[in-house]
């Protein structure tokens, strides 16, 4: 089989300019159980045969080295390689700490220039042309000294394993919720090696030092791939899995409002959304947010204390009209601000967005049974591009449809709609000092007397108006009604 394989890679092949060109190969073997029991000893095993091999290009008889395999004694270049072959070094371990100090000033010099570098390729790729557009000039930038900050870390002699792969989750999600493709996370970090190698191999370094610390980088940037990749599907996982649960536990929900107020703090715990707002346009045409929650309240606080609108009616024209919502109930399709910095539609929010962190949304249509437009569900995310990946598309998607599914009910015969402050004034209202409790008597006409008392509760808003059962109670929960009968009682 390797002597197939070596034959087929390195057959010459014709150029365009009529030359010839040929591949040359180098490979590592390990074999189960002899030199691991598990993938990940497998794989370092032969890494450091492969390394061997390569140390032993100019005097090698094979192609290909066996993890253990014994060269020449006498030659000193393949007792070195055997070493390494023979060495289970560890990429967090004392030698790697050793080899990694030597190599930092080296690292130290060569970062920035990697760092640029990197970037400059990376925007060649289509893929990260769109995910680096979001970016303002200040992101980007705090993006570079990020990223420099990692490679250091990477290679620093004080990383340890758990914080390494700790890290390398969290970096990993960010990457799945601002859409970094696999693809592009693989290349981004086959440079990584290939530079730290070149960097290696052209270094002021012993000989003997060179295999070893290859593969001390190499078994780090390892780690790194898996760990991130652990992120990304955790992160999207997170998503799948939320939308089963809540599918199943939205059943459990006999009351609308408690249902609404469950369904919004929960979104608020999947990664990367910070805010969620649902609403309905009035009989007027003007959007009203009926639910949502803390931070979009303050988000929503930035255009009040400037005096400004936060929608428009639905007909209106102008900048206003371009926002995410509006859009999505002209539409009936999602609609997303990929970037409050950069997007030009989202230029009125965008101060706000940036007060209270939004770097972008997505806003989702819901429909009742008769299919017809019906509400609008947005939400607000930490970093930008998020909603804008083809396994976050499908995940709006879902969710749109859980809470089409799940509201239908409520929405068959649709409340007056209620904007989100007044329903909060309401409840504020369930005190000793905001209710009124109107007592009647209920009289046998037959008999004249008094079979029962019935007693008539009204909310006394603060400017001295009441509010009847009829209005306040479909707005209410569980635990607001239970208060209420509580404060009947009293």
């Amino acid at each position: 089989v390797l002597s197939r394989l070596h034959e087929i890679v390195q057959t010459p092949f014709d150029l365009p300019d009529g030359h010839s060109a040929c591949i040359g190969v180098s490979l590592g073997l390990a074999l189960y159980p002899q030199h691991g029991t598990d993938a990940e000893s497998l794989i370092r095993a032969a890494d450091a045969a492969l390394y061997a091999s390569k140390t032993r290009k100019a005097d090698r008889s094979s192609w290909w080295q066996l993890c253990g395999q014994m060269p020449n004694p006498s030659d000193a270049a393949s007792a070195r390689a055997a070493a390494v072959t023979s060495s289970s070094l560890s990429p967090y371990g004392k030698d790697a700490q050793r080899l990694l100090r030597l190599f930092q000033p080296q690292v130290s010099a060569f970062a920035p220039g990697f760092v640029q570098e990197f970037y400059d390729d990376l925007g060649a790729q289509p893929d990260m042309q769109v995910v680096l557009r979001t970016l303002s000039e200040h992101e980007l930038m705090h993006l570079h000294k990020a990223q420099e900050a990692h490679l250091l870390a990477l290679l620093s002699p004080d990383l340890e394993e758990a914080a390494h792969r700790c890290d390398g989750q969290r970096l990993g999600a960010v990457h799945a919720l601002t859409g970094v493709s696999t693809a592009v996370l693989v290349d981004a970090l086959e440079s990584y090696l290939q530079q730290a190698i070149s960097l290696i191999q052209h270094g002021a370094l012993r000989e003997a030092d060179r295999p070893l610390l290859q593969q001390t980088v190499t078994g780090r940037i390892r780690v790194e791939l898996q760990s991130q990749a652990q992120g990304e599907q955790q992160t999207i996982d997170q998503y799948m899995n939320w939308i089963q649960t809540a599918t199943q536990t939205a059943t459990g929900f006999v009351n609308r409002i408690d249902l609404m107020h469950w369904m919004l703090e929960e979104l608020t715990r999947l990664p990367g959304i910070l805010a969620v707002a649902y609403g309905r346009p009035d009989a007027m045409g003007q959007p009203v947010v009926e639910f949502s929650t803390p931070r979009f309240e303050a988000y929503v606080a930035h255009f009040q204390r400037h005096e400004q609108d936060y929608l428009p009616p639905l007909e209106s024209a102008g900048p206003l009209s371009q926002a995410s919502q509006l859009r999505a109930w002209r539409n009936e399709r999602i609609e997303t601000v990929a970037s409050f910095s950069q997007d030009a539609r989202a230029a009125p929010w965008r101060d706000a967005a940036e007060d209270v962190g939004f770097r972008s949304a997505a806003s989702i249509p819901l429909r009742d049974e008769q299919d017809r437009m019906a509400a609008i569900l947005t939400l607000y995310g930490a970093y930008p591009n998020q909603f804008e990946s083809r396994w976050m598309r499908h995940s709006l998607t879902m969710i749109g449809q859980l809470l089409t599914r799940v509201l239908s009910q409520s929405l068959r015969v649709p409340l007056k709609v209620l904007p989100d402050h007044k329903r909060m004034e309401w409840r504020s209202r369930l005190t000793p000092e905001g209710l009124d409790m109107l007592v009647q008597p209920v009289v046998d006409l037959r008999h004249g007397t008094v079979k029962r008392v019935e007693a008539l509760a009204r909310l006394r808003l603060q400017d001295g108006t009441q509010v009847t059962p009829g209005e306040f109670l479909p707005w209410f929960g569980a635990s607001e009604i239970s208060r209420l009968f509580t404060l009947g009682l009293d």
